[in-house]
C-alpha cells in the first residue's frame, strides 16, 4: 500500500520532469557547401544574360525546442559570361545572413509546420571585366519578411521544405548614369559604394523567393548528414536605374553537429 501511495504521490513530480526535459532546447551547428548554376541580368550596365558556375559556404546554428530559433551567415563566389565571351570573364561575390524564429503551429508524429519572421541580408559586388571595369554593380539589401518550414520524417530520414520571401526591405544600388566616373576602389570607397543611394522598397521593388528541399540521413553513428536543393529567384528595382535579376539553382551538402 505504502509502495502505491508512493507512486502516486510522485507521479506529478514524474509528468513535470518530463514536460520539462521536452521543451529542453537543442544546439544544432552545420557548415554547408553548396555548388550550383547562377544567372545575372542587370540591366543597369545592359540587357545581356550572364550565367556560370557558383560556389559557396554557410555556418548556420539552430536553437530547436517548440519553436526554432536560427542565424546563418556564408560567402557566395560565381564565376560567370555571357554568349559573347570566354568563360570565365566576370564574377559575383556576396557576403550572406539570416535569422529567423518560427513558431510551431501544426506538430504530429510525422509533419511539423513552423511559420515565423525573418530578418536576411545580402551585401557584394558584380564584377564586368570585359563591359565595364571601371565600376562595382550590386543589387544589395536588408530585409524582413515572412519563413516557413515544413518538417516530415520517415523512418531514419526526414524532409524539410523551406520557404522565404521579404515584406519590406531597404535596398541599395548603384546611380543609373555613371558613364564617366570611376568608382572608389580602395576599401573605404566600395564599402560606401556597396551601400550607397539606401531606400525603402515593398514587393514591388525588392522580391525574393528562397526555397529548399532538404533530406536528413541519420547515421549509425548517430551523425547527421543532409543533401539538399535550394533555389533562388530575385527582382530589384530602384527608383532610379533599370531593374536588376538573379535566379539561382544549387545543390547543398551539410555536416550537422
Amino acid at each position: 500500500m505504502k509502495l502505491i501511495l508512493t507512486v502516486i504521490l510522485t507521479l506529478p513530480v514524474y509528468f513535470s520532469y518530463a514536460q520539462q526535459n521536452t521543451n529542453v532546447p537543442v544546439m544544432q551547428n552545420c557548415i554547408s557547401i553548396t555548388l550550383g548554376y547562377n544567372q545575372f541580368k542587370d540591366e543597369n550596365l545592359h540587357p545581356k544574360v550572364f550565367h556560370g558556375l557558383t560556389i559557396g559556404s554557410y555556418y548556420l546554428h539552430s536553437r530547436i525546442s517548440k519553436n526554432i530559433s536560427e542565424f546563418s551567415v556564408g560567402l557566395k563566389i560565381s564565376v560567370m559570361n555571357t554568349a559573347y565571351e570566354d568563360f570565365p570573364s566576370s564574377a559575383n561575390i556576396l557576403i550572406l545572413g539570416n535569422y529567423r524564429y518560427l513558431f510551431t503551429l501544426v506538430h504530429n508524429e510525422k509533419m511539423e509546420y513552423y511559420l515565423g519572421p525573418v530578418a536576411d541580408v545580402q551585401y557584394g559586388s558584380s564584377f564586368y571585366f570585359n563591359w565595364d571595369e571601371s565600376h562595382l554593380y550590386f543589387a544589395n539589401y536588408l530585409s524582413g519578411g515572412i519563413g516557413n518550414r515544413i518538417s516530415y520524417r520517415a523512418g531514419d530520414k526526414s524532409f524539410d521544405f523551406n520557404l522565404d520571401i521579404p515584406i519590406i526591405s531597404c535596398i541599395s544600388r548603384p546611380e543609373y548614369n555613371r558613364q564617366y566616373k570611376i568608382d572608389n576602389m580602395t576599401f573605404g570607397g566600395i564599402l560606401t559604394n556597396l551601400s550607397s543611394n539606401p531606400e525603402a522598397a515593398l514587393p514591388n521593388k525588392n522580391f525574393y523567393v528562397k526555397t529548399g528541399l532538404e533530406m536528413k540521413l541519420l547515421s549509425r553513428g548517430k551523425k547527421i548528414r543532409s543533401i539538399g536543393y535550394n533555389f533562388k529567384y530575385h527582382y530589384m528595382q530602384a527608383a532610379n536605374g533599370n531593374p536588376y535579376q538573379n535566379i539561382e539553382h544549387a545543390i547543398s551538402y551539410k555536416f550537422i553537429f
